[in-house]
C-alpha cells in the first residue's frame, strides 16, 4: 500500500474513533430515560421519617390483611378516581398469589417521579422481606404527593426480586 493511502486511512480511523468517543460520552452522560430529573433549583427532597414510616406501616398492614376497603380509603381522593375498590381488590389478591405478604421493610430512598399538572410526585422506595410466595425479598414503592404537610398516597407498587431461592 502506498504511503499516501496509508496516511489517509489513518486519518479516517482517527475520525471514526473521535466520533465513537463522542457518541459513547453522550450515551453515558445523558439522563436515564426512566428517571426524571429533579425539579429545577430543588435539592433532593426529604420528608419527615415518622410520616413516611406511618404511611408504609399502614399500607403494608392493610395489604397483608387484605383489608381492601381500608386500603382503598388510604389513597388520595384523586388517586381513587383512577380505579375502583373492586379493581384494587383484584390486584391485591393477584399480588398475594404471585408475591405473598410483606414480612418486614426498611426505607431506602426518595425519588422524584415527575410532574402532573405542575404538581410534583415522589416515590418512596422500601426494601422488603417477603413470605408466602416464591420471592424472599423485593421492593415496595409508594407514590406520593405532598398536600398540606401530609403525604397523600397516589400509588402502591410491590415487586419481588429473584435472589436464587428455589
Amino acid at each position: 500500500m502506498s504511503e499516501q493511502k496509508l496516511t489517509g486511512l489513518v486519518y479516517v480511523l482517527i475520525a471514526l474513533v473521535c466520533v465513537n468517543l463522542a457518541i459513547s460520552a453522550y450515551l453515558v452522560l445523558r439522563p436515564a430515560p426512566g428517571a426524571p430529573a429533579a425539579l429545577p433549583g430543588e435539592a433532593a427532597k426529604s420528608f419527615p421519617q415518622d410520616k413516611m414510616n406511618a404511611l408504609a406501616r399502614q399500607t403494608v398492614k392493610l395489604y397483608n390483611a387484605k383489608e381492601v376497603a381500608a386500603l382503598y380509603a388510604t389513597f388520595d381522593g384523586v388517586a381513587r378516581m383512577q380505579f375502583s375498590q373492586q379493581v384494587l381488590g383484584e390486584q391485591v389478591n393477584r399480588l398475594h398469589s404471585l408475591i405473598g405478604t410483606v414480612d418486614d421493610y426498611a426505607f431506602s430512598h426518595v425519588q422524584f417521579a415527575g410532574l402532573h399538572e405542575s404538581r410534583p410526585f415522589y416515590n418512596l422506595h422500601y426494601k422488603v422481606r417477603l413470605k408466602g410466595g416464591p420471592f424472599a425479598s423485593g421492593e415496595l414503592r409508594l407514590t406520593i404527593q405532598e398536600k398540606k404537610d401530609e403525604l397523600a398516597l397516589m400509588g402502591f407498587f410491590l415487586d419481588g426480586s429473584d435472589d436464587g431461592r428455589a
